[in-house]
Parts: structure tokens; C-alpha cells; sequence
């Protein structure tokens, strides 16, 4: 279910791309709108007379912002904003007012500053995507392009390692594909080089051709059931399997041939740095994906990755 959805606001019109697809998303699911923007005073400046003049005014600018986004909201997609004008640091105070009211999604562009050192949200964009606790939807905003609605183009490709984490990606890619009636693209990437989380026994050489074919194999069956499991429940789906030293250049590249709507990327919070799961591979997802990423979070667990669980399995029957 998704009730509640949140657009964070830094009054530029690149930020306010995000509003296109939150408010698409919002009329189709009857979800609550959010539209929040954050205060920050200068702390150096705390003690001037005139600040508090200053800051009085400051808010009220921010105020009769949300108020006119909230009126073109309601005029283009007949939808009620909650507006928030929130204070304090950024991330901090975004996480806590999506915690308080319960929201299900933050949709949100990615841009830069662009000399523009008002506009926060660039600077701050990857602490939101890896601190708050709901997915995010993330996207580069394209100046001279219209903004993306979910499902229009090609799949939704949902990018797997084998872990718990990436049936919290295939359950938000569901629940967007019965929305758009778009098909789902499971893919896996093949690296020759063992990844961060497989126990190599020590004295076992660097991975064979037929180690590597069985690691090949293994996620084909995988995949292939998931994606099964997934027409069974009346969704398009279909799954890939590819091997490249480059996994973030490869999910990329496949999505392009796809012509790809979304990639669902699946992440997992690791302690206070809640470091993305797939490591550097999502972040060079959200970085550098034309179309939209979708960051999906789920509990932390501990667990060995399916994928991972079967290397081992491998790896032990090539060592006896």
C-alpha cells in the first residue's frame, strides 16, 4: 500500500521536477501528498538584531511557496499538499517528519547546486537517499525534458544479488508494475572478480571458468523462478543473466538496451554509516542513470545472500 507520499522542496524548478511524478503517482493510488521545504539559519548569524527580522521573513517567503506549489498541485492533479516548513539540518529533520507521519515514498531529483548555493537539496540529496528510512524514488532532473511518470517507457529493472534485501526491490517494483501495467526485468551481474561478501577459503586459487559458470548457472535458475513466481501473480516479468567486470556499467547499459521506465535498486542499512547495500553499485546507479532509481530498504538482517550462500557451497565441494 502506498498512503502517503513526500517531495522535498528547495525552491528551485529542478527540484520541483519531482513534483510531476509524485503527483502522478499520488492521483492514481489516492496516496497523501507531502511538500516540504527545510528553514536553516546561519549559525554565525544567530546573534545579529536583525536577524530575527530576517528569519521572519525568510519563513514567511517559504511559507507562500508551499502555499502556491500546494495550489498548482491541487490544479493539476486535483490532489490536497500537506505543506511543511520544516527547521534545523537538513537530512535530520526530513527523516524525522518522514518517521512521524508515516511516509511510504520520498520522491525526489538529484541536481546539483548549479551556482545557485540556495538551492540545498543537491548537496544533500545522497545523505536523504542513504539516512531515511522509506524508499526513495531519485532521479537527475533534465532541464530541457519533461519530468518522468512511473511506467512510461520501457520495464522496470530490478537489479538482484541473490540477498533478502532484493525481494524488498521485486515488492516495490510489484506494487508500481500493477500501477502501470509495466513489465519487470530481473538482472543479474556476473563478476568475474569474487565479490566483498563471499567467503573464500584461503587456499583456494582465484576463482576457475567453472566456478564462475557455476555462479552463472545458479542465479539463471534463480532469476528465472523469480520471475516465474512473478507471472504467476499476473505481472510481466522476465529475467537476464550477464557476466561484465562492471556491474554498475552493465545494470546501466542493460537498462538502456531495455529502454528501461525505472531501475529498482534493493539497499540495506549497515549501522550508523547506513551504507548501501550494493555498495558502490547503487550509488553509481542514482548517480548516473538517466532514468529514475528507485532505492528500496528493508530491516536490517544478517542473513548470507542466496548467491552468496551457494558460492560457498561451491567453493567448498572445489576445495575437497
Amino acid at each position: 500500500m502506498m498512503d502517503a507520499l513526500l517531495v522535498p522542496l528547495d525552491g528551485s524548478v529542478l527540484a520541483e521536477q519531482a513534483l510531476v511524478t509524485a503527483g502522478d503517482l499520488a492521483s492514481r493510488t489516492g496516496a497523501e501528498l507531502h511538500v516540504v521545504s527545510v528553514f536553516q539559519r546561519l549559525p554565525e548569524l544567530a546573534a545579529s538584531p536583525d536577524l530575527q527580522l530576517a528569519d521572519g521573513t525568510a519563513r514567511a517567503r517559504i511559507r507562500e511557496y508551499l502555499h502556491d506549489v500546494a495550489d498548482r498541485v491541487a490544479a493539476e492533479w486535483g490532489i490536497t499538499a500537506r505543506r511543511a516548513l520544516l527547521r534545523g539540518d537538513i537530512a535530520e529533520a526530513v527523516g524525522d517528519y518522514v518517521a512521524a507521519t508515516k511516509i511510504d515514498l520520498v520522491v525526489m531529483t538529484t541536481h546539483g547546486r548549479h551556482g545557485a548555493s540556495r538551492h540545498w537539496l543537491g548537496g544533500t540529496a545522497d545523505r536523504l537517499i542513504r539516512s531515511l528510512p522509506c524508499p526513495v524514488l531519485a532521479y537527475r532532473p533534465q532541464p530541457d525534458a519533461a519530468a518522468p511518470t512511473v511506467g512510461a517507457g520501457g520495464p522496470i529493472v530490478v537489479p538482484l544479488d541473490g540477498s533478502v534485501e532484493g525481494d524488498a526491490a521485486i515488492e516495490q517494483a510489484v506494487a508500481l508494475a500493477r500501477l502501470t501495467t509495466t513489465p519487470i526485468a530481473l538482472v543479474h551481474i556476473v563478476d568475474p572478480a569474487p565479490p566483498a561478501w563471499t567467503v573464500m577459503p584461503p587456499d583456494l586459487p582465484i576463482p576457475s571458468t567453472a566456478w564462475l559458470e557455476s555462479r552463472r548457472l545458479w542465479a539463471t535458475e534463480l532469476l528465472h523462478e523469480l520471475a516465474a513466481g512473478l507471472r504467476a501473480r499476473g505481472l510481466r516479468a522476465y529475467a537476464t543473466v550477464r557476466s561484465a567486470g562492471s556491474t554498475a556499467g552493465a545494470i546501466l547499459a542493460f537498462a538502456a538496451q531495455e529502454r528501461a521506465s525505472l531501475i529498482a535498486v534493493p539497499t540495506r542499512r549497515r549501522g550508523a554509516a547506513a551504507r548501501l547495500f550494493l555498495g558502490s553499485v547503487a550509488d553509481k546507479l542514482v548517480r548516473a542513470a538517466p532514468m529514475p532509481v528507485l532505492v528500496c530498504r528493508r530491516a536490517e538482517r544478517e542473513e548470507p545472500t542466496r548467491i552468496a550462500a551457494a558460492e560457498a557451497s561451491t567453493l567448498a565441494a572445489a576445495g575437497g
